[in-house]
């Protein structure tokens, strides 16, 4: 894999972070001001309903493209990484100076980060596969029940975006070798 490629493959992975950020920062948007939103509940209780219930399968598919062993997750592309290491800089200029960059430090910061949340993964995981991505015939008639017999909190969500995105912003700035990097948003315009 060239090096134009590996970034390539960076920025796509920080692509599906970003959606699955966003489909969270819509659905805590909707839990926030639940009080504001109550009139239009009672308007439009489907829609809201089925809205909540998409941004939330947004969440998971994107979320769960990361960690799928059939495609090129993030354990895959901290391989390529590591196999490639002779294109990663070691220094990295952020904000004008140089600061020294470690690939292998980089990737196991990531696994020490990501391991409180392996159980959490494999929750989201086996939601993905039983209500979300295919319908398994054992929670048609009540997709809840998978949720709570394969429970996954908001703020372990969250924490995993972040510890995802911490790993692609340096693994892009250990490649340009530059701090400026593609940023995520703040938040959105709800």
């Amino acid at each position: 894999m060239e090096k134009t490629d590996l970034l390539g493959v960076i920025i796509r992975e920080k692509c599906s972070v970003l959606c699955a950020d966003n489909y969270r920062k819509i659905h805590q948007f909707y839990c926030d001001n639940r009080e504001i939103l109550q009139p239009k509940y009672a308007i439009a209780p489907g829609f809201i309903q089925y809205t909540n219930r998409a941004v939330k399968h947004g969440v998971i598919i994107e979320l769960m493209r990361l960690f799928d062993d059939s495609s090129f997750s993030i354990e895959k592309l901290c391989n390529e990484c590591k196999k490639h290491s002779k294109s990663f800089r070691r220094y990295v200029k952020i904000e004008g100076t140089p600061r020294p960059f470690s690939l292998d430090e980089t990737i196991m910061a990531y696994k020490n980060s990501i391991k409180p949340y392996r159980k959490a993964i494999s929750n989201l995981r086996v939601q993905r596969n039983k209500i979300w991505a295919h319908t398994d015939t054992e929670y048609i008639k009540n997709p809840l029940e998978a949720e709570d017999k394969f429970p996954v909190s908001w703020g372990e969500i969250e924490n995993i975006i972040e510890v995802v995105k911490t790993l692609l912003i340096s693994l892009e700035q250990g490649l340009t070798g530059s701090g400026e990097v593609f940023r995520f948003s703040d938040g959105l315009d709800v």
